[in-house]
């Protein structure tokens, strides 16, 4: 039987676009998120219920 693949955490920067001041969440999820899961995470993150439009963008900052 092998083993799973150990679970890692990512350190997220969630920011509001077009907004004054700039709006952000640092978020720590685990790696096994799924997207719906992050959309969750993010309406919580915000105090959202679920109504307010987004769209994700994932930009590398190595």
């Amino acid at each position: 039987m092998s083993k799973p693949a150990p679970l890692v955490a990512y350190r997220l920067k969630v920011s509001l676009r077009d907004i004054s001041p700039m709006i952000w969440r640092r978020l720590l999820v685990r790696s096994d998120l799924t997207l719906f899961g992050l959309h969750r995470v993010i309406q919580i993150a915000f105090g959202w219920e679920d109504y307010h439009l987004h769209a994700f963008k994932v930009v590398d900052c190595r």
